[in-house]
């Protein structure tokens, strides 16, 4: 998956652009850009940190909620 779509994938999961952006280390902005396309080419680093969201979601590791 590309950035974008981990992104929009993360928010079917239930998290907003502000959790995502806490929880990644990103600005809300910065969420916001990548989810609509406005940011394409995004740092290795983004993605993993996206890519391990997404993974700790879909395991069960981390939950909506503790954000």
């Amino acid at each position: 998956m590309d950035a974008r779509q981990l992104v929009v994938s993360i928010r079917k999961l239930g998290l907003t652009q502000e959790q995502i952006a806490e929880r990644t280390g990103l600005s809300q902005g910065a969420v916001s850009h990548i989810e609509t396309g406005r940011r394409k080419n995004v740092f290795a680093t983004t993605k993993e940190s996206l890519q391990k969201l997404h993974t700790e979601l879909m395991s069960g590791a981390a939950s909506v909620e503790a954000a």
